[in-house]
């Protein structure tokens, strides 16, 4: 299916381009306004300024988070962005860039900044968004003179910047040891092309693609000037990594790419997906099916496929693993949709099938161990009691199915009903972003994980959507199946027809997983703990669009389903005998937190406890975590983790998933040790019974 096409004004520049949009669909999946009280968020504003002319409903979980907030933080990481192979830093002039080295440890591996190269319009400022896509941005800076456009383009070895009868300058926090091979102490050096040799090591390369400039070096040799004060065209930069990559680069030099879009063909079967870059000439002008070079990253070198070139192999090494450049129009991957639903691909085993049943009745009352006025806790616990349902479906235990569905129901109703008053909702639309919010965080930012900002949307109402489609299956017309297709909208609109609520809200494209952070200025830029929770939020909408009957749903959920499933099995997962991590770190087996510029082997909940780092990426254990949870990383991972076992002081409930864990490579021994785990494992998230079916139903 192709995407939409929408015409963005680069706004101040020479000419209009026609861009393509954020969507990934033919359309929307609603238009109808959400039928809750609507408020405007109280903690954060949208910057205008910075927004240019884009409008609500904003994006609130992009990796160019900190650029959108604008600086003034008082950090000097206030406005960092990893676009791959840079960690680029965002000023009030320009851009600095960092090819940063790794910082590496037992617990992280972190891109350690440094300032290599800067790129500025001289007097620039008052910045603004002027082209937004999935695989990159433009900022325009008015100047002095005229005004620029600085491009941002994930994967792209270039830095490229657009002038407008403006200055361009440089600088580093090194020494220029030559340009061109001389060092220009009063002299100029007049061209297009420029070798800048660094005392790090480094060489950057510098073109000009609309006629020579003259660059000047300053006496500490720490900045050079072009001298020309009104240029108009494109300059672009870029770190000459290995010699070897000096061709590609220079033979790319005036293949402009300025973002791309996202494109799918879904089938009951397989899901295709591409990445369709832009390019434009030196006269701005876009040049349809022009081959450019764009750098990928080892989850994209497992599958991608088209009529694309490797070339630069293994290089630009960054936190995430060496980088390949790829010469192509377009890059095309195709991923395996799961067939799995409600159930495990195999039956309980017979002879465990008794005492499931005994503990399903027994757990007929189970009662949450926390706060349920919580939103997170809240849908734990009533998707744990909707898993209830449908394994009492599957063992054809029609009263009990009944039972847990009427207790869904009624959590669901203190939820979901009393939405057209503000002092009896739960839930509200903040039509200053674009996006449902609980109140408690609305009043409170504080509260509900920071809902209110739009951290884990996907986690939350990954378990309301899970819980809802457990009623639609037995009840298709259920009250809150209108509800459910807002919370879907939410966290997964693919089209910008719709005016209510942004585009994929956490996925991140280029990585394919999902950043849980919302709209808050960090250090490290995006982060996400809990993956197999991405995972649970992706299933759920899978379960939605199947029992409603809505393919389109269900296929870009199962879509979006298999590529988090890949990248979590690059990045968090670490089997044998990957590469990626340094061997100091990957012996940890498992990464707790993955950033936009860092991983940690910890969580934000429990520090370093290793049940809390390895779990954190196995919970909840629903139909999917099979195809998450493989083998060939359990083998491995379970040499670490067994050892808590030994721990006096792990808890029931970590010692539940713990064992769930175990059951992938031991089923019988797990089987064995889970029935003596105590009751107060049980009660948010995990029952039982579900723990039971989990184990009884692995090979």
């Amino acid at each position: 299916m192709n995407s939409h096409r929408i015409v963005i004004m680069l706004v101040g520049l020479i000419v209009m381009i026609k861009c393509t949009g954020l969507s990934v669909f033919d359309g929307p999946f609603g238009v109808d306004g959400p039928p809750l009280v609507h408020v405007e968020n109280l903690h954060v504003f949208p910057n205008k300024t910075i927004w240019g002319n884009f409008t609500a409903p904003y994006q609130t979980s992009p990796y160019w988070t900190n650029v959108m907030l604008g600086n003034n933080i008082g950090w000097d990481k206030s406005e960092r962005v990893m676009v791959y192979p840079y960690l680029t830093s965002v000023a009030d002039d320009g851009v600095e860039l960092c090819f940063a080295l790794l910082d590496i440890s037992n617990v992280s591996v972190v891109s350690k900044y440094q300032k290599d190269f800067s790129v500025r319009a001289h007097t620039g400022h008052h910045r603004k968004f002027t082209k937004i896509d999935h695989l990159g941005f433009t900022m325009n800076y008015k100047t002095d003179t005229g005004e620029a456009d600085f491009i941002f383009v994930r994967g792209s070895p270039f830095m490229t910047l657009f002038l407008k009868d403006s200055q361009a300058k440089f600088d580093t926090h090194n020494i220029v040891l030559s340009i061109n091979g001389i060092v220009p102490y009063s002299s100029k050096i007049v061209g297009r092309e420029f070798k800048v040799k660094l005392s790090n090591g480094q060489t950057w390369l510098i073109f000009a693609l609309n006629g020579d400039i003259t660059l000047s070096l300053s006496k500490d040799r720490q900045h050079i000037s072009v001298l020309e004060i009104k240029y108009t065209g494109f300059i672009r930069v870029a770190l000459m990594y290995q010699d070897e990559d000096y061709k590609y680069l220079v033979d790319h030099k005036d293949k402009i790419v300025i973002g791309g879009d996202v494109d799918t063909d879904l089938t009951d079967d397989s899901g295709k997906y591409s990445f369709n870059w832009i390019s434009v000439n030196k006269d701005y002008q876009i040049v349809p099916n022009t081959e450019v070079l764009v750098l990928g990253l080892p989850h994209h070198r497992d599958h991608i496929s088209g009529n694309v070139k490797r070339v630069m192999k293994d290089t630009y090494p960054t936190y995430r693993g060496s980088m390949d450049g790829y010469i192509g129009k377009q890059w095309i991957f195709k991923e395996s949709l799961s067939p799995l639903l409600w159930n495990a691909p195999r039956k309980m085993d017979s002879d465990k099938i008794e005492l499931i049943k005994k503990t399903l009745r027994k757990e007929k009352d189970l009662q949450p161990r926390e706060y349920v006025d919580a939103i997170y806790t809240a849908g734990k616990f009533v998707a744990s009691l909707a898993r209830l349902a449908i394994i009492s479906d599957e063992l054809e235990e029609t009263q009990l199915a009944t039972h847990y569905r009427k207790r869904v129901k009624t959590i669901l109703d203190y939820w979901l009903d009393g939405t057209k008053d503000l002092n009896t909702s739960r839930i509200v639309y903040d039509s200053l972003w674009g996006g449902i919010i609980s109140k408690k965080s609305w009043e409170n930012s504080g509260e509900d994980h920071r809902n209110g900002i739009y951290n884990d949307h996907h986690f939350h109402y990954g378990y309301f959507i899970y819980s809802i489609a457990v009623i639609l299956k037995s009840e298709p017309n259920y009250k809150y199946k209108g509800i459910g297709q807002q919370l879907v909208r939410d966290y997964m609109n693919p089209s910008t027809s719709d005016p209510y609520y942004p585009i994929t809200r956490h996925k991140d494209w280029y990585l394919g997983h999902s950043w849980a952070q919302g709209i808050a200025r960090l250090a490290d830029g995006k982060d996400q703990e809990s993956s197999s929770e991405a995972i649970n939020a992706y299933y759920s909408v899978v379960l939605f669009g199947h029992v409603t009957k809505q393919k389109d749903i269900y296929n870009l959920g199962r879509l979006m389903l298999a590529t988090e499933i890949r990248s979590v099995q690059t990045y968090w997962q670490i089997t044998p005998p990957s590469t990626i991590y340094p061997s100091i770190f990957a012996d940890q087996g498992v990464v707790g937190i993955v950033w936009d510029d860092k991983v940690d082997h910890l969580t934000y909940f429990g520090d370093s406890k290793t049940e809390y780092i390895h779990c954190i990426q196995m919970l909840p254990f629903v139909p999917p975590s099979e195809e998450l949870l493989a083998k060939s990383w359990l083998d491995n991972d379970w040499e670490i983790l067994k050892a808590v076992l030994d721990d006096p002081t792990l808890k029931e409930e970590w010692k539940s998933y713990v064992l769930q864990g175990m059951a992938i490579v031991e089923k019988e021994g797990a089987w064995k040790l889970i029935q003596t785990v105590q009751d107060e494992a049980y009660g948010l998230g995990n029952s039982r019974t579900n723990a039971y079916w989990w184990v009884a139903t692995r090979l």
